[in-house]
């Protein structure tokens, strides 16, 4: 179902005819960090989307690939991010977006829990849709899952997010702490974006995570 090269929508894309066509849905509007990013996950709730103690990376769904429905894939396995490769956060209702560049990818080609959490990589640097440097500024490093002490315990989370490297993965205690994307509040997993306990929270609307291979890794 090709729309044209700048238009954002699903393709159906194949690994250099050697595998069936997957049908993807593609970020290509160059506002969003140059475009070309392929939609992973999306979800509206860092802790009611999925039964259990989940882990986005590793659920799959029937879906078809959406920003605005609940989508999910298992991705372990089925390739493993690089040095380079960047990382895409959107929040939909707002158009807001956080890009993370991998510095060292931790959780391999399983995309497994590693050190008691979820986490996934360590960042060169983390930028928003307004330019601004948020690993110079905020402090933003690292890529994690599961919040509430790493383990997605009941109370814990589903969701990934971009935060600074604490046990909790991504975490928003005080208004010292930034997270982006799925996190712990202190009372709950929840959306969040940004600074200060209990601002910025997104739960019931959608985020979507996208990915970009950047390095000649393949």
């Amino acid at each position: 179902s090709f729309q044209g090269s700048s238009a954002s929508g699903l393709y159906y894309i194949t690994n250099y005819g050697t595998i069936s066509a997957e049908q993807h849905y593609c970020q290509m509007d160059t506002s969003y960090n140059g475009g070309g990013y392929t939609l992973l996950f999306a979800a509206n709730s860092a802790r009611n989307n999925f039964s259990g103690t989940n882990y986005q990376f590793n659920l799959n769904n029937t879906a078809t690939p959406s920003p605005d429905t609940i989508y999910a894939r298992t991705r372990g396995s089925t390739f493993t991010p690089a040095s380079g490769d960047k990382f895409l956060l959107e929040r939909r209702a707002t158009g807001q977006w956080i890009v993370g560049t991998i510095n060292s990818w931790a959780a391999g080609s399983s995309w497994a829990h590693i050190n008691g959490h979820a986490y996934l990589g360590s960042l060169n640097n983390a930028t928003s849709e307004n330019s601004e440097n948020l690993t110079s500024n905020y402090g933003i490093d690292d890529f994690e899952c599961c919040a509430q002490s790493g383990g997605c315990q009941s109370t814990g989370g589903d969701l990934c997010g971009f935060g600074t490297g604490d046990s909790h993965g991504c975490y928003n205690h005080d208004s010292n702490s930034y997270c982006y994307g799925g996190g712990w509040d202190n009372s709950n997993a929840s959306l969040m974006w940004g600074g200060g306990s209990g601002n910025n929270n997104f739960e019931g609307t959608y985020a979507a995570y996208y990915y970009r291979r950047d390095s000649n890794s393949q």
